[in-house]
């Protein structure tokens, strides 16, 4: 199933922030934010995470295709 196949491949997108997930850019709206945001595309999605000491937290998920994330807030 495409559907299936597309979801295991954004778990394990998001298991890869495991590691060097400072690898990944600071999201273009940093500006609107006190708080450092990251972010992970894949395929046509936006993985939106923080980090704090050697923990990190995807804070949304969501379609590139939609306003940028200050606009969504």
């Amino acid at each position: 199933m495409a559907a299936e196949q597309w979801w295991n491949g954004l778990i394990d997108q998001i298991r890869s922030l495991e590691t060097l997930p400072r690898r990944c850019s600071i999201v273009p709206e940093q500006k609107y934010f006190e708080q450092e945001m990251r972010h992970l595309i894949y395929a046509s999605h936006r993985i939106i995470f923080s980090i704090h000491e050697h923990t990190v937290t995807v804070l949304r998920i969501y379609h590139g295709a939609r306003k940028s994330l200050h606009a969504i807030g």
